[in-house]
């Protein structure tokens, strides 16, 4: 939240100022797989688009391709999750591929705290 949005008399939507935000998604086919290619931001936001694009239709096979991400939260990170739960429920998959900057160092900092327990 900016700080002039702080003031006690403006009301504030949850998700205003977000719609401006980048983000980008394609779905495409790759040797007989789902291919899903996210850029920008991965978030509260934009999750819920993201699960749909990797658990909608019948490819139980999916990549989803990062390289263009420039960040990730928890809750797009739970959306991967969320997904890759649905799809290994009907035998599937998903492989997060060319994980670059912020969101590489979410995963990784992630199996730190994996190996950890």
């Amino acid at each position: 939240m900016r700080t002039r949005d702080m003031r006690r008399d403006h009301a504030i939507h949850p998700l205003d100022g977000f719609e401006h935000l980048p983000f980008s998604l394609s779905v495409s086919r790759r040797s007989g797989h789902r291919v899903v290619r996210i850029g920008g931001e991965l978030d509260m936001v934009t999750r819920s688009r993201v699960r749909r694009a990797c658990v909608d239709g019948l490819d139980n096979v999916v990549e989803v391709e990062m390289e263009e991400m420039s960040f990730m939260d928890c809750c797009g990170y739970g959306a991967l999750v969320a997904a890759r739960l649905a799809l290994q429920e009907r035998g599937g998959s998903l492989t997060l591929r060319h994980q670059v900057g912020q969101p590489a160092e979410l995963l990784a900092m992630l199996r730190l705290l994996e190996l950890g327990s």
